[in-house]
């Protein structure tokens, strides 16, 4: 049975703990969270158990800290008595997901990395470089568009084609605060990647259609370190858009793991 639970501020999706054991599940920035509310369902009717929090200004959480949104979650796996699990993180989940591991890599079976965002600056070209290189425009904006409504309708994401890179932002902005969406852009922006033992721990997925982080860059990035690079034909949705591959992958990993 699939459960919602809300700890001080933070809103969890979980399931029951099973042996102990449960896989994390870390969304993308914006709507993006939606991609992991599909296998949901998948990893219940196997009794493998969850976790997926909402993360700071996203869904139904209302931490914006990130450190104490990861005291929080590691919190609610002490309170549920969960001593192992595995992280699988989507884009800005990456993010957390280093966090976790820096702060609890012994209780951390296997890391699997969906098109993440891990340093853009290092990852990304173009329109999406000069954005991040100018992160004064994060900050304007999410001012200007603070005056707006700050919690829209969440869309249908299946629906989204490739679009130009500021457009999956608009996509994005659906499911959070939205000036709280900017200052996160604007952390992203500053973001490195430091910790080279997370990334040697880590499985890394890549979209060859990936507009935000570009999987070339990307994979020059993380393939001496990580523990294996997977490419696909995806862009950067791939865990909504090609849900069947990456489902199948989901699992693939979690066998691995022993977590099937």
């Amino acid at each position: 049975m699939i459960s919602r639970k809300y700890r001080n501020r933070v809103f969890f999706h979980c399931s029951k703990n099973q042996n102990n054991k449960t896989v994390i599940l870390l969304h993308g920035l914006g709507g993006t969270s939606f991609a992991f509310r599909k296998i949901f369902a998948s990893l219940s009717k196997k009794n493998i158990s969850f976790i997926a929090p909402d993360h700071p200004s996203h869904g139904k959480t209302f931490e914006n800290d990130f450190n104490r949104y990861i005291d929080e979650l590691i919190n609610f796996m002490d309170e549920n008595r969960v001593e192992r699990a595995v992280l699988i993180a989507h884009s800005f989940g990456a993010c957390f997901a280093e966090m976790l591991f820096e702060r609890m890599h012994n209780r951390i079976d296997g890391i699997m990395l969906v098109t993440p965002l891990l340093e853009v600056k290092r990852q990304t070209k173009s329109t999406g470089l000069f954005t991040y290189a100018h992160k004064w425009i994060f900050d304007f904006a999410g001012n200007l568009m603070s005056y707006l409504p700050q919690r829209w309708r969440y869309p249908d994401y299946a629906s989204l084609t490739r679009k130009l890179y500021p457009f999956y932002w608009i996509s994005d902005m659906t499911h959070c605060n939205i000036k709280e969406y900017f200052k996160i852009q604007s952390f992203v922006s500053d973001k490195r990647m430091t910790n080279i033992s997370f990334i040697e721990n880590s499985i890394v997925y890549l979209g060859k259609s990936d507009v935000i982080t570009f999987a070339d860059l990307t994979k020059s990035l993380v393939f001496k370190y990580a523990k294996r690079v997977t490419i696909h034909e995806g862009d950067h949705l791939y865990p909504l858009k090609e849900y069947p591959i990456f489902e199948k992958e989901v699992f693939a990993f979690l066998e691995e793991n022993k977590y099937v």
